[in-house]
């Protein structure tokens, strides 16, 4: 049986060092595999990828694990696992319309955005993301077929839904109403705009994450959280007012954005304790 001794194995390198000062208030702080202690629940930040499972075999050797397995990782670094989930998760749709192969995509259809399963080429909005009818998504498509990041993954077509908005980006991408959140379980740690390079927009325009609806949001947790323990969440006010979830993603690998590191540790920790 592991033990619930919580540590965190970052990789510097990719880790702001306020968030690396942060972590250690907190965490045991480690560098690498070599130094982790055995009965561990081991919160690998940055650090998971690209060997995923072999890291999870490796720690079974020490007694013990990651605080999402492989299993758990897979589900929301795939939108086809949790895409219907979430689609279906309240009375309307909570993410946007998905086609998973181009053949199926409406001809008549669009705009559309494209993304690998895991990653998008959002900094190439005009020429690896947006399409504005089926022509221009299938020479997006292309485009993605050729790109070293995304030719690996499987390439979704999502239904473009304008957003609320604050002008463009220099790449043409809007700046939208958007946050993150950082999940354990079901237990918010924190939430933030989640465009940290515009952060003059959030006392322009008065955004928070408490505008997002708490029992939408808990409704989509509540469902997202039974396949994964440490998770991050996206969501975005549309044109229309509503809301919708834009990615989910893995909370060990996922960026800060513009969420405060002291509160992410801090809360992780009372949470992991609480599970006691």
């Amino acid at each position: 049986m592991v033990q619930i001794n919580p540590v965190i194995l970052m990789r510097h390198s990719l880790a702001e060092e306020e968030e690396y000062l942060a972590a250690q208030k907190y965490f045991p702080v480690h560098s690498t595999r070599a130094s982790l202690p055995e009965d561990s629940l081991v919160i690998g930040r940055y650090s998971v990828l690209p060997y995923y499972g072999e890291l999870c075999d490796d720690l079974a050797c020490l007694n013990s694990v990651l605080i999402n397995s492989y299993h758990n990782h897979v589900y929301v670094a795939d939108l086809g696992s949790w895409y219907e989930d979430v689609y279906y998760s309240s009375l309307n749709p909570a993410t946007p319309k998905t086609w998973f192969n181009l053949e199926s995509v409406p001809r008549d259809g669009g705009p559309f955005i494209l993304k690998g399963v895991t990653n998008s080429k959002k900094q190439q909005w005009k020429t690896h993301m947006y399409a504005e009818n089926w022509e221009e998504a299938s020479k997006v498509h292309s485009r993605l077929l050729q790109d070293g990041l995304i030719c690996s993954q499987d390439i979704v077509i999502r239904e473009y839904v304008p957003l609320r908005s604050f002008g463009t980006a220099i790449s043409g991408m809007p700046i939208t109403e958007e946050y993150r959140f950082f999940y354990y379980k079901t237990t918010q740690l924190c939430g933030a705009y989640y465009w940290s390079e515009h952060f003059d927009v959030v006392e322009e325009h008065n955004l928070s994450p408490d505008n997002v609806p708490k029992e939408w949001l808990a409704d989509i947790v509540s469902t997202v959280s039974l396949s994964i323990n440490f998770f991050v969440i996206d969501v975005a006010r549309t044109k229309k007012g509503d809301w919708i979830v834009i990615e989910l993603n893995d909370g060990q690998q996922s960026g800060l954005s513009m969420n405060d590191p002291d509160t992410l540790y801090k809360n992780l920790k009372e949470a992991l304790c609480q599970t006691q």
